[in-house]
């Protein structure tokens, strides 16, 4: 069944797609650099797991934000005090055949016609390094909640959209999406995610892997 809808999917005119970055087109940056340069700096970076390791803690007695504004905001604090913006993007420039996920990119090229939009959590500058790779339309970085650009989307007048990810916040902008009359085809990256969010209303829901199974 999946393979039919997939067909017509494909055959159907795809307005849009609107795709997360960090663990959904490419890997998880700041674990991938972090993994790679411990050795370059240990001191600074066995100092920044301390900071990490009570961070952790308190989200976890708090629970005053969601599990991925814990990790922007871990990344942002790892930029600021324990590397630098620079050296990572320097570091992304020099690793992005490592870094892209080659099936997100294969999955894209299916849909040329469409107009491709990102929506991320990350900063603005990280996003821009993989604009041709994945020739998006348009960037919109730096986001806490990916529901602020429905309102953009929709002055658009698109019809129907793919929204790529793999978290709480793309479902969320998915349905934001689906209230406004655009109907969305999600995407997310696990099955494991899928079965997090089974309390939705989406018409069409999927695992990425099953498009690649």
């Amino acid at each position: 069944m999946f393979y039919e809808e997939i067909t017509q999917l494909k055959e159907q005119s795809i307005d849009l797609i609107v795709s997360d970055l960090d663990g959904t087109l490419v890997k998880n940056i700041p674990l991938f650099y972090f993994k790679k340069g411990f050795f370059k700096h240990p001191f600074k970076n066995l100092t920044f797991l301390t900071t990490a390791f009570y961070q952790l803690l308190r989200f976890s007695y708090e629970q005053s934000c969601t599990f991925i504004d814990f990790k922007v905001n871990l990344f942002k604090t790892y930029v600021e005090h324990y590397s630098s913006l620079y050296e990572i993007l320097d570091f992304v420039k020099n690793n992005k055949d490592k870094i892209i996920l080659k099936d997100a990119q294969e999955f894209l090229n299916n849909f040329t016609n469409a107009k491709k939009i990102l929506v991320t959590c990350d900063f603005k500058e990280l996003a821009y390094l993989f604009k041709d790779d994945f020739q998006l339309d348009e960037i919109y970085a730096d986001l806490l909640d990916k529901r602020e650009v429905t309102e953009k989307i929709m002055l658009k007048n698109y019809r129907s959209a793919l929204v790529l990810g793999d978290s709480k916040k793309d479902l969320e902008l998915a349905l934001a999406l689906q209230k406004e009359g655009i109907e969305p085809i999600l995407f997310l990256r696990t099955k494991r995610k899928l079965e997090d969010y089974v309390n939705h209303n989406l018409k069409h829901f999927y695992s990425f892997e099953e498009f690649k199974s």
